[in-house]
């Protein structure tokens, strides 16, 4: 009886330390994603950065108004009048 318990207590000490390697493989595993991802997100944000930057500054090289209306149409008066009246 007691080798069946001395057997059956390291069965679940080896359990406990199997379980507790593979957490902080999961954990190990999960920091490395994470700053991957990290890494990735600050490159990208910097090229999308870069790539906003060059479309801004080749808008204002080929119509310099363009910042100022801030992309409103510009209105032409063709004699028409839009005002309505309702009742």
């Amino acid at each position: 009886m007691k080798r069946i318990e001395g057997r059956r207590r390291e069965h679940i000490k080896q359990r406990d330390q199997d379980s507790k390697r593979l957490l902080q493989r999961n954990r190990n595993v999960q920091a490395v994603l994470e700053s991957k991802q990290g890494v990735e997100c600050k490159r990208r944000l910097k090229e999308i950065k870069a790539e906003m930057q060059q479309r801004i500054e080749e808008a204002s090289r080929q119509r310099p108004d363009a910042l100022a209306d801030k992309g409103r149409p510009e209105e032409k008066d063709d004699g028409k009048s839009s005002t309505f009246i309702t009742a």
